[in-house]
């Protein structure tokens, strides 16, 4: 979770960046906005990945993990690291595609991975423990990020890539929208490290069961990050294209689309 609020700022910076430009700009401008987000998503994400791998047994001992599952953590966090590239590629391509206005792409890849993850784990978490779990995870997210990269050279990078595409305003736009998602989304991991470390000390009974009913929670929430994300493309395309009755049409929508899941969310 630490390294993934950066991938969640990239994702909706990126996916803003190119609601926005979608309307008006040409086809070459949007293969400039999208190779620039590919690149500077990639860097961040083989940084993070080698950041990662060293300082892992350090993180994991700072928030008190039972020396018993000690080496077993230390070994699904480095074989999960190996996929955290693929799997930032994979999120920012999925909102990429949305910001174009193509929402069932984006949806047939997390079916097909999901599935795919879900057969992984059944075939390797007997032999090989958390490392087959981890394995399936990465599996996924390469297998997931392979496509969706596969579909933007077949409809929006159709231009090729060429290295004087890559500009410094392209990345001060994407860190200007990027960053105060990353640190909002940081705030929600340092409080549930903080957590993390407190349970540490409870034992390893205290970890499963809070990692339980963080796993349903984090699925009751998935429909709210998506029609939350969709509604905020959608703010931002009708923004670009100066229509605002529609952009306060949408949030009444949203917000009444909302408050009846959260009801019922509730009620179950």
């Amino acid at each position: 979770m630490i390294f993934l609020f950066i991938s969640g700022g990239m994702e909706l910076g990126g996916g803003l960046l190119v609601a926005a430009g979608k309307p008006t700009a040409t086809r070459q401008e949007m293969a400039e906005l999208l190779y620039n987000l590919l690149f500077v998503d990639l860097v961040l994400a083989l940084g993070l990945t080698a950041l990662g791998f060293f300082t892992l047994p350090a993180l994991l001992r700072f928030i008190r993990t039972p020396e018993e599952i000690l080496a077993e953590a230390v070994l699904y966090g480095r074989v999960y690291l190996v996929g955290l590239p693929f799997l930032m590629l994979y999120d920012l391509t999925k909102q990429c595609v949305m910001g174009c206005g193509d929402s069932k792409t984006p949806l047939r890849a997390v079916v097909a991975t999901s599935v795919m993850n879900i057969l992984l784990d059944l075939a390797l978490v007997g032999p090989f423990g958390v490392a087959g779990a981890a394995g399936a995870t990465a599996a996924a997210q390469i297998a997931g990020a392979v496509y969706m990269l596969t579909h933007l050279r077949k409809t929006e990078l159709d231009t090729p890539f060429r290295r004087e595409m890559l500009k410094v305003r392209y990345a001060k736009e994407i860190f200007r929208l990027s960053t105060p998602n990353s640190l909002q989304q940081a705030s929600g991991t340092i409080i549930t490290t903080v957590k993390q470390g407190l349970l540490g000390g409870l034992g390893v009974e205290a970890i499963a069961g809070f990692s339980c009913a963080g796993k349903l929670s984090s699925l009751l929430m998935m429909p709210v990050f998506g029609f939350v994300q969709s509604t905020v493309f959608f703010i931002a395309q009708n923004t670009a294209a100066l229509q605002p009755g529609r952009v306060k049409e949408g949030l009444r929508e949203g917000r009444r689309i909302l408050l009846v899941y959260s009801l019922g969310v509730v009620a179950v």
